[in-house]
């Protein structure tokens, strides 16, 4: 358990090599879960190493199919990185089944429906979201970006 609270302060105060250090530490004695992998996954995103942030998250996945962190996390990056905005959505729900009032999971199916270009859906996630969320400036940011993009193509209509 020090470890894995260790690689929480180190991975939230920016010091992801020492964060990594100690997840490798928890695999070396055996303990794989799916927190670790996730927390893995969260660190290779956060450098930039977004297939093996993936890689890590089906890993988790692997051992635990319902956890929803995973779910989540996985489908944010797949909307996030417009690498598969469809598969997003459909990992992005089964995490929202799990917890449906998580404003990072809200936010997450918001985002996903908005890489796929369905922006009314998006909105209606990503407010949700913004209620529950007291500000997170992420999630404000995914409506702001939205709610401009509907406008855009309202403004076109309205020119054509």
């Amino acid at each position: 358990q020090s470890r894995m609270i260790l690689s929480y302060i180190y991975t939230i105060t920016g010091r992801l090599k020492l964060a990594e250090f100690e997840l490798n530490k928890l695999i070396e004695e055996g303990f794989e879960s799916p927190q670790v992998f996730s927390n893995f996954s969260y660190i290779y995103f956060e450098t930039g190493k977004i297939e093996k942030s993936i890689e890590y998250l089906y890993r988790a996945l692997d051992l635990d199919s319902d956890n929803a962190t995973a779910l989540n996390s996985i489908g944010y990056i797949l909307a996030d990185k417009n690498i598969d905005p469809s598969k997003a959505v459909d990992f992005c729900r089964q995490a929202l089944k799990k917890r449906p009032e998580n404003p990072a999971y809200l936010d997450s199916l918001g985002w996903a429906y908005f890489r796929l270009g369905e922006n009314d859906e998006a909105r209606h996630y990503l407010k949700r979201a913004f209620e529950l969320s007291s500000g997170n400036k992420v999630i404000s940011a995914h409506l702001r970006t939205v709610i401009d993009e509907i406008e855009r193509l309202n403004k076109e209509k309205l020119n054509n």
